[in-house]
């Protein structure tokens, strides 16, 4: 450790960085980083990374870097705590298993407790061939019977929401991560940077929650309280993409250059951070590319941008939108042959085609079943000026 500290002072030094610089980048008093540079106090593992970011210009650290790696060979529990979940939220899930098989036989109760947790979600994520989120939360659920410490329930309880979420469960998950968030505040995860990390967590499915439900302005003012965090903290890169995907998305239908801004910024960042091949990354670049394609077709702009070739739903509502009814029908009916039946979407396409208030009303009734109320806002609005 101390190997690690002068060198880091030495580069710091040499950087013309100064003590004063660098407590006010970490936003720690002067006395405290001295403390850290004496070595009289271990650094955490967040404040190593975001020196390494201020000191060597890196958007992203991963835990193969080489100062990083030599640490936590020797980091206390609690830095070892704060890497697996700055590994699991930066989705290096390769490296958090190895610092997960370290942890499992730690001699602190909440490292064992957490390193298992951590290992089921690189399980359900990685190994696993179809994630399935019913099979992650049986796993989650039988566990948190075992676990002593608040920090592993609480981590349990953010895991399980975010499973019910794509159980689509959404009245559980809305009473459930109503109860949460208190429990992170009241001293129960006393680590500051897993508090805050575990906030991001909830308040990322909050977003969601008031999204689904329609409630536009509160999904923008926890989106800015989470872009503020985002802002202090270099390392929550994939976050912040997603807090741009949520204004960007909460814009869709009313604000074309807004939404498009955000969205491309949410793009920007997975395009440009190191995440490898990561299938969940490539899952939400993909989404992003599509909501991007609705968004231009929706208000007709930019049209000329669009890719070449498009799903059969999208070519049908932009011919739709080119007034070239016939064809967009002919899609649409093609489409249907291929599924089986239309969904929400589809269904609206085909209302507004056929100019169809029956067809707009199922569609309607469809987003509302499946509780997104802020989509129902497309049906709906035709409905009311019909």
């Amino acid at each position: 450790m101390n190997t690690i500290i002068t060198k880091l002072k030495d580069d710091l030094f040499s950087a013309k960085i100064t003590n004063h610089e660098l407590a006010s980048f970490l936003e720690i008093a002067p006395s405290t980083l001295s403390s850290i540079l004496n070595g009289k106090t271990e650094i955490s593992f967040n404040f190593l990374i975001k020196i390494i970011i201020k000191l060597y210009g890196k958007p992203f650290v991963t835990l193969q870097n080489e100062i990083v790696s030599s640490y936590l060979l020797h980091a206390k529990p609690e830095n070892q705590r704060e890497a697996l979940e700055y590994a699991s939220f930066r989705r290096e899930l390769d490296n958090m298993k190895k610092l997960v098989e370290r942890e499992k036989n730690s001699a602190t109760e909440v490292n064992r407790e957490c390193a298992k947790i951590y290992d089921i979600t690189y399980k359900h994520f990685k190994i696993v061939k179809q994630y399935d989120p019913y099979d992650f939360s049986d796993e989650l659920e039988e566990y948190k019977n075992k676990v002593k410490s608040n920090e592993a329930k609480i981590l349990i309880d953010i895991l399980l929401c975010q499973a019910m979420y794509q159980m689509k469960d959404y009245k559980r998950l809305y009473k459930r991560i109503q109860n949460i968030e208190p429990n992170v505040k009241s001293e129960k995860v006393p680590n500051k940077f897993i508090c805050s990390s575990f906030l991001v967590r909830i308040k990322e499915i909050i977003i969601v929650v008031y999204m689904m439900q329609n409630e536009i302005e509160k999904a923008r003012e926890t989106c800015m309280e989470l872009l503020d965090i985002c802002k202090k903290n270099p390392n929550l890169i994939l976050q912040k993409a997603n807090v741009f995907y949520n204004l960007g998305e909460s814009f869709l239908l009313e604000n074309y250059a807004a939404s498009k801004k955000y969205l491309e910024q949410s793009l920007f960042i997975l395009n440009e951070a190191n995440f490898k091949e990561d299938k969940d990354i490539k899952r939400k670049k993909r989404r992003i590319e599509s909501t991007i394609i609705f968004l231009k077709i929706h208000h007709y702009r930019d049209i000329h941008t669009l890719p070449d070739v498009l799903d059969l739903d999208d070519q049908a509502y932009l011919e739709y939108k080119k007034g070239n009814l016939v064809k967009a029908e002919e899609l649409l009916m093609k489409l249907e042959r291929k599924n089986g039946s239309l969904n929400e979407f589809s269904t609206f396409y085909l209302g507004l085609i056929r100019k169809d208030r029956r067809l707009i009303e199922k569609s309607y009734m469809m987003f509302i079943q499946k509780h997104s109320y802020f989509y129902a806002n497309l049906p709906k609005c035709y409905l009311e000026n019909i």
